[in-house]
């Protein structure tokens, strides 16, 4: 008999548990899609590549291009694979924090890549 009410209570700790990391308010949900709606859906690619071309430098521009934003990640294409990691340590602490504060946390990655245009 013990063993069947610890089971129980065993399990309804267990559900309870899950349940709350589920559960996402409906407030939280209308605001997302209310900013999504304010902004327009081409202001964000707009307001990013402003903000890159404000912070960097002709060296930058020489070898990089803007690939994009997908999801959370700014993706930069290199055009040498020799100078990827450089670019990476030079600039991803530069761009995630002007992005961060541009893009009102949107945007928070920043990847380098290695493009064969």
């Amino acid at each position: 008999m013990n063993r069947r009410r610890d089971d129980r209570r065993l399990f309804w700790v267990h559900r309870n548990r899950t349940r709350r990391t589920r559960v996402v308010t409906l407030g939280s949900v209308f605001s997302g899609l209310w900013g999504d709606l304010a902004e327009g859906p081409s202001a964000r690619p707009a307001k990013v590549r402003d903000a890159v071309s404000a912070l960097t430098d002709d060296d930058f521009a020489a070898h990089c291009t803007l690939g994009g934003v997908s999801d959370d990640t700014l993706h930069v294409r290199v055009d040498s694979p020799g100078i990827v990691y450089s670019m990476r340590v030079k600039w991803t602490p530069i761009l995630r924090t002007a992005l961060r504060r541009v893009t009102r946390g949107k945007v928070t990655r920043v990847r380098f890549e290695y493009a064969r245009d």
